[in-house]
């Protein structure tokens, strides 16, 4: 999930939040 976290900060700006919340639900 970290990964996930860094690579969407790095593909810029909010556009990781919404992938960011999803992985949060797919692990809960």
């Amino acid at each position: 999930m970290t990964d996930n976290v860094i690579v969407g900060r790095t593909r810029g700006g909010a556009e990781w939040v919404p992938e960011f919340v999803t992985d949060l639900n797919a692990s809960t």
